[in-house]
């Protein structure tokens, strides 16, 4: 890869995670528009990836996630029941992330022949998200007009995050964004608008971070010899790290401002464009092209 296409690939993954926009959409139009393979199953160019936008995401929660270690060190020290909703919050992320992971660790074989198909773009691997982006964008609007928005993060409970896991364990499908699947299961559960992408913030936080760290012996400094299109230096590695970490960090804070104002409408959009563009874009490409 050379500088600028990891400057994109910064950009692109932290963007469309944190909003929730597509990750396997775009990189599956940005492969077919201009031949950039930028996200692999593994090595170090996701590996960086993950790590940047959950460092991100992580910054941009600090203030949530340092009171609920806080809370958490109290019970530690006191021995007492959690009683506050800080306090109770790490409960909840851990049982949705744990019935995620539990998901992931013995499903994802199942659609290992997908993922297994993702770098050459199999035209089975392309419909499935497709199709997996065309359902979750119009679930997404039919959940948020569908909510009574009756609950905010205080009232998070047993119950809500076990549902929460099980939304977060239909990201595994190829095509689901993870914070989207989450909101959508928040809203149908009544969360307002600001809380459900609150808490599946938090959620994708320590998810991106706890596989950065699962796969961080994935580094391996390419050899001129074997390197393959995704192969990255070190120097490349840092950068993509800090860009993803910079972009997910404002963009998360650019979305809960929005949402603080208004809707969802704006994502809503983007969606619905560019589900109908990438396809007419890739259409003419193949026809005018070749």
């Amino acid at each position: 890869m050379n500088f600028f296409q990891t400057l994109v690939a910064a950009a692109v993954f932290s963007l469309t995670t944190v909003f929730a926009t597509g990750t396997q959409f775009h990189a599956i139009a940005s492969e077919q528009l201009f031949g950039w393979t930028w996200l692999p199953q593994s090595g170090p160019l996701l590996l960086a990836l993950q790590l940047g936008t959950g460092l991100g995401l992580f910054v941009h929660f600090r203030h949530d996630i340092l009171s609920h270690l806080s809370s958490l060190l109290q019970i530690a020290i006191y021995r007492r029941k959690p009683t506050s909703i800080d306090e109770k919050v790490p409960l909840f992320l851990f049982i949705s992330l744990g019935l995620f992971f539990l998901a992931r660790h013995y499903l994802a074989p199942l659609l290992e022949p997908f993922y297994a198909s993702m770098p050459s773009l199999t035209s089975v691997t392309a419909a499935v998200v497709g199709a997996s982006f065309v359902a979750i964008t119009f679930l997404w609007i039919f959940s948020d007009s569908r909510s009574r928005r009756t609950k905010s993060m205080a009232d998070w409970n047993l119950f809500d995050a076990f549902i929460l896991g099980i939304g977060q364990a239909f990201s595994i499908i190829p095509g689901i964004d993870f914070i989207a699947s989450s909101v959508i299961f928040s809203q149908f559960r009544n969360y307002q608008r600001e809380a459900s992408y609150k808490y599946a913030g938090l959620c994708a936080t320590w998810s991106l971070l706890l596989n950065a760290g699962f796969h961080s012996s994935d580094w391996r400094p390419p050899a001129a010899s074997t390197a393959a299109a995704t192969d990255i230096t070190l120097s490349q590695f840092w950068t993509i790290t800090g860009i993803s970490l910079v972009l997910a960090a404002f963009g998360a804070g650019a979305l809960i401002k929005t949402l603080e104002r208004g809707t969802f409408r704006t994502l809503f959009s983007y969606r619905i464009f560019i589900l109908f563009f990438a396809p007419l874009v890739v259409w003419l490409k193949i026809r005018w092209l070749g």
